[in-house]
């Protein structure tokens, strides 16, 4: 059995696609860099200062968001079963791209 993806590993790939999504190479991510990624409502939810980027940090919080919303069983670990759920695959696309 695969090992199952904890909360700290997520947001460590998910950093670094940030810097892979980041193609301007500035310190944040517009919305023509998250097409397909973010929904307009994560932007809304997550881009707290509403300067329409976002920063590393409100990045984070969307993965957070993310990966609680597909940890079913509430542990702190995503299995093979919660990855492959509507929600983790959501994550996924965060963390390893699409």
């Amino acid at each position: 059995m695969t090992k199952p993806l904890e909360l700290p590993e997520a947001l460590d790939a998910s950093a670094k696609r940030f810097q892979e999504l980041n193609k301007d190479n500035d310190v944040t991510l517009e919305k023509a860099e998250t097409a397909g990624l973010v929904s307009d409502a994560e932007w809304k939810t997550y881009n707290k200062d509403h300067d329409g980027a976002l920063e590393l940090d409100e990045w984070l919080n969307i993965v957070r968001a993310r990966f609680r919303a597909a940890d079913t069983k509430k542990d702190g670990k995503l299995t093979m079963q919660e990855l492959d759920s509507a929600a983790g695959q959501a994550l996924l696309k965060l963390v390893v791209g699409p």
